[in-house]
């Protein structure tokens, strides 16, 4: 089981994330735009753009991110943490 999170961002450059995000963190060679980090025995991040705010979240939330931000986000990370041993 996955522990996640969503990190919504203002920026709308997502050329920049993917350099901030493949510089951190180790790319999965098998799946396009998403990286592990750190990659350890126990626990690991998988990290990878969020692109389903809008089909995924309950009207309210939308409301509530878009106030928080000031209108839609630019660019989302979904961040899981889970045991090595799930993947």
């Amino acid at each position: 089981m996955a522990e996640s999170i969503i990190v919504h961002l203002r920026t709308q450059d997502r050329q920049f994330v993917d350099k901030v995000v493949d510089h951190m963190a180790s790319p999965i060679e098998y799946e396009k735009q998403t990286w592990r980090y750190p990659y350890r025995e126990d626990y690991t991040l998988t990290i990878y753009f969020y692109d389903d705010m809008l089909t995924e979240y309950e009207p309210e939330n939308i409301t509530n991110v878009t106030e928080a931000l000031q209108g839609m986000p630019g660019v989302s990370l979904a961040i899981e943490m889970r045991k090595i041993s799930e993947l």
